[in-house]
């Protein structure tokens, strides 16, 4: 039999007679001629409706849904060895549950409708040996029919299946895991191998298999074995069972006695390359190397439901893990009107110890530390100088003051995938594991003097924000999804804006008797987030902006009396909206 190619009708195979839509009431007259040949007695009996018989034949063969001339042919010579619509019979129960059991292919009906009935026959003292002749008579001219060239295979004609199959992922001596224990992030011994996937048996079929793996190019890679237990032997040219295994590789085969226990090396694709100078794509899922395997046979039990050839997908996905971790220290102070002495952003490696490493090996990381270092501060001196610049247009000698300390302590993460809970019959999933504690502060004060309504004041606005994201995770189950596990990842800022005023006399004699609360306030976001870029990555950031400030006054008038406004002191401005990763 010829790789991969099933002729025997159990999964809707062309008509093999005609190659065309050929029913039961169109069988060729030479193969009419060979069943009745075969049946002299019966013929003899039936002599002139011998056409009637098998019109009524051919019509309870189409009733029973057996549309394919090889198949109706076969069903004609059993009618011949028990008569028309012999199923139907009581003492036949067991051919009517053969031919209406919708888990059989019609070939496989008709191969175990010939051997129960031979049995049958045997048992009642009938011609079960010439049953058993005839249909092979009948299946050799079938073939010939059939037979476009050499390379044809023969219709299948005795019980070959497989019993069970049996899949396990060996050589995973090398996985390795990220773990915190006694306090460092150390890297282990990973989990244990899944357990072997069995398939028969009582055990329901699979449509692929996932495995973790790596490429040749980054290190060892998984074995995959495959064990077989048939079910008879067909005896083709091209013995079962069958193993083909096909993708970037090229074709792997097996068969007869080597394809029933069999193994070889599986690859994954190298992992997603991330831009130079960063290292990694933060807790990007991989892509897997997709293969195809199959497993083949003739699908021909004597009795039962056969298993069938097996056709399945293999998904190899990287095992790589990964660990991230920070410990920083960093305070940003700076005054306004900026000094042409004033001192430059501190360098990078200043305040801030970071690592990144894969599967043990430490990875050069620069724009990590670039971002969370001067690129952070360079990014909020840039919204802060916005910010000086709208105060200048509402106040009076303008000064402001900022201290900032953002994602100040430490953070770690590690991610990789892993086996799911079905082993090798589920998706992996991509393990997570953090340790946060990481404080935002961030004092601003805003000064000036303000002149409304021939009053003027000496005032300050005062932002004050500290907050810190604290907690520990860990994801090692499908669910909850990851981005739920990492929602708490995410904090949401509203910092109200405070107001201290000072009246100043004037020669008017007006003085400020109130001022304030304002409205407006400091909001934001920080934490983690999918990156906006997409490809699955996630990425750190910070977003904060200045709502409008608005403030009601009274001015007290020594010969009017109390008066009051509403002064706008500051509109909206975006401090800061940054991102890593």
């Amino acid at each position: 039999m010829t790789p991969g190619h099933d002729r025997s009708g159990s999964h809707g195979a062309k008509d093999l007679l005609t190659m065309s839509d050929t029913h039961a009431g169109s069988l060729d007259p030479a193969l009419i001629a060979l069943i009745e040949a075969g049946w002299p007695d019966m013929a003899a009996r039936l002599g002139e409706r011998r056409e009637a018989f098998v019109e009524r034949v051919g019509e309870q063969a189409r009733s029973q849904g057996l549309l394919d001339a090889n198949s109706a042919a076969r069903y004609l010579n059993l009618c011949f060895a028990f008569g028309p619509a012999f199923e139907t019979r009581p003492e036949n129960e067991w051919a009517l549950a053969l031919l209406v059991d919708e888990r059989l292919g019609n070939w496989v009906k008709l191969h175990q409708l010939v051997h129960t009935g031979a049995e049958e026959l045997a048992r009642r003292g009938g011609e079960a040996q010439l049953l058993r002749v005839n249909d092979a008579r009948l299946i050799d001219a079938l073939d010939r029919l059939a037979r476009v060239d050499g390379d044809t295979p023969p219709l299948p004609r005795q019980a070959c299946d497989i019993e069970a199959l049996e899949f396990r992922a060996l050589d995973l001596d090398w996985r390795r895991e990220y773990r915190l224990e006694g306090g460092a992030w150390q890297h282990l011994p990973g989990p244990p191998p899944p357990p072997a996937l069995r398939v028969g048996g009582g055990e329901p079929a699979v449509d692929r298999l996932c495995l973790l793996s790596q490429a040749a190019s980054e290190g060892p890679q998984t074995l995959l074995q495959v064990r077989q237990a048939l079910h008879g032997r067909c005896g083709l040219p091209v013995p079962h069972p069958q193993l083909r295994w096909l993708g970037g590789h090229g074709l792997m085969t097996a068969q007869g006695h080597a394809a029933q226990s069999t193994s070889w090396t599986v690859g994954a694709l190298p992992p997603p390359a991330a831009a130079p100078g960063w290292g990694a794509l933060l807790l990007q899922e991989p892509s897997p190397e997709l293969t195809l395997l199959e497993l083949n046979c003739c699908g021909l039990r004597d009795h039962g439901v056969p298993l069938g050839s097996q056709h399945l997908k293999v998904w190899a996905w990287p095992a790589q893990q990964w660990l991230l971790t920070w410990q920083r220290d960093r305070l940003l102070e700076q005054t306004w009107p900026r000094q042409a002495s004033a001192p430059p952003l501190p360098p990078a490696s200043q305040g801030l110890r970071l690592r990144l490493a894969r599967d043990g090996a430490p990875r050069a990381a620069p724009k990590w530390a670039e971002g969370l270092g001067p690129g952070i501060e360079a990014a909020l001196m840039a919204g802060a100088e916005k910010l000086f610049s709208a105060w200048s247009a509402s106040a009076q000698s303008p000064r402001m003051s900022l201290r900032a300390g953002l994602f100040n302590g430490h953070a770690a993460m590690t991610w990789g995938l892993r086996e799911g809970a079905a082993g090798l019959k589920s998706e992996p999933l991509l393990r997570f594991v953090g340790d946060f504690k990481l404080g935002m502060t961030l004092d601003l004060v805003l000064s000036g003097e303000i002149e409304q309504a021939g009053a003027r004041t000496q005032l300050a606005l005062r932002i004050a924000l500290s907050t810190e994201l604290a907690l520990q995770l860990n994801r090692d189950t499908a669910e909850p999804p990851l981005a739920e596990v990492l929602e708490p990842v995410q904090q949401r800022v509203r910092c109200p804006v405070t107001l201290e005023f000072t009246p100043l006399a004037s020669e008017t004699g007006l003085l400020w008797s109130e001022f304030g609360p304002p409205t407006g306030a400091l909001v934001g976001a920080f934490g983690l987030r999918q990156s906006p870029q997409g490809g699955g990555a996630w990425q750190w950031f910070l977003q904060l902006a200045l709502e409008p400030v608005v403030a009601p006054m009274a001015v007290q008038d020594p010969l009017l009396g109390r008066s009051g406004q509403h002064v706008a002191l500051l509109g909206s401005v975006a401090l800061l909206d940054w991102s890593l990763g």
